[in-house]
C-alpha cells in the first residue's frame, strides 16, 4: 500500500473522540492497512495478527468491541461477503485516488452489512480517511477505467490462497481460464484446492503477494510437464498397440517385452 498522509482536522474530529485510546489506534492502524478502496478483513484475529504483529495476548473481543463502535459512529461499515467478515472506511473514495483497478476484497454491495440495513452512515465532513499526497513524486498515478472494467473489478475468486501475511490471493473465473489454455493437461481447479490445501497445512511457507502468481505459475508447470506425456498420446490410443507397431518394423515380430505383458509369458510353444 502507499503512504497515508491524515489530515490536520483529525485532531477535532469529534468521531475519533468519543473512540477509547485503544480504538482510536486500531482506526489509525487500519488507514495504512486497508487496500486502495478502504476495504480490509475485519475479522478480529485477523486484524489482531496483521495490525499488531509485535503484541501478544490482544483481546480479540475487545477489538470486536472497537470495530461496532467504529461502525456505530460512522467510521466504518461491516459486512459479510462468502463467509468472510470485512470493513470499509466510510468516505474513503472521497479522500483517496483509486490506483488499482481491481478490488483486492469484495466492496460492500457484494455482501451484506452486519447492522443488517446494507448502508452506514456516510459523511463527508470531518472524516479523518487518508489524504492525498501533494507532492509529484508521492501522487499515485490515476487510474482510468473503462466501461467494461468495473465489472471485471467486481468478479468474485473462485479460489482463495492464503498468504504470509494471513489475507488470500483470490484466483477469478477469468484467471482459471486463461490457465487452463496455458497449461492444457493439468486440472487446473483440483491443483488449485491443492495449492490452498499446501497453503494451509505449511503457514510459514505461504508466499507472498507478490510472489503467488510464480508460485502458482511453478506448480502448473510442473504438472503440466507430468501430465504430458499422457495428453499428448490420447484417452483413446492404446498404448500397448504403439509398443507392438514399434517392435514390429524388424524382422522378429513384437519385442520380448511387449509379449510378456499381453501374453504372459516367452515365445516358446
Amino acid at each position: 500500500m502507499g503512504n497515508r498522509i491524515l489530515k490536520e482536522s483529525i485532531c477535532l474530529d469529534r468521531k475519533i473522540d468519543q473512540l477509547t485510546d485503544f480504538q482510536e489506534t486500531l482506526f489509525y492502524r487500519l488507514i495504512v492497512k486497508v487496500d486502495d478502496y478502504g476495504v480490509f478483513l475485519a475479522d478480529p484475529a485477523v486484524l489482531a495478527s496483521t495490525l499488531y504483529p509485535r503484541k501478544r495476548n490482544l483481546s480479540l473481543k475487545g477489538i470486536g468491541e472497537a470495530l461496532k463502535r467504529m461502525e456505530s459512529l460512522g467510521l466504518v461499515r461491516l459486512y459479510t461477503c462468502g463467509g468472510e467478515e470485512y470493513l470499509q472506511i466510510v468516505s474513503w473514495e472521497k479522500n483517496q485516488r483509486m490506483r488499482a483497478s481491481v478490488h483486492k476484497y469484495p466492496m460492500p454491495e457484494q455482501g451484506e452489512s452486519a447492522s443488517g440495513d446494507g448502508n452506514a452512515p456516510d459523511s463527508a465532513e470531518g472524516d479523518p480517511a487518508a489524504e492525498v499526497p501533494e507532492s509529484a513524486e508521492e501522487r499515485p498515478a490515476e487510474v482510468s477505467l473503462s466501461a467494461a472494467e468495473p465489472a471485471q473489478a467486481r468478479e468474485l475468486p473462485v479460489v482463495e490462497l492464503p498468504l504470509n501475511d494471513n489475507s488470500a490471493w483470490g484466483v477469478t473465473s477469468a484467471d482459471i481460464a486463461e490457465y487452463t489454455a496455458l497449461y492444457p493437461a493439468v486440472d487446473v481447479m483440483q491443483e488449485l484446492r491443492n495449492m490452498r490445501g499446501w497453503c494451509m497445512a505449511n503457514p510459514e511457507k505461504r508466499k507472498t503477494r507478490t510472489g503467488i502468481r510464480r508460485f502458482i505459475a511453478r506448480w502448473l508447470s510442473r504438472e503440466q510437464d507430468r501430465n504430458g506425456a499422457a495428453f499428448r498420446r490420447g484417452p483413446g490410443e492404446n498404448p500397448f498397440i504403439s509398443m507392438a507397431a514399434d517392435g514390429s518394423a524388424g524382422e522378429g515380430g513384437p519385442p520380448d517385452s511387449f509379449e510378456r505383458m499381453v501374453f504372459g509369458g516367452g515365445s516358446g510353444a
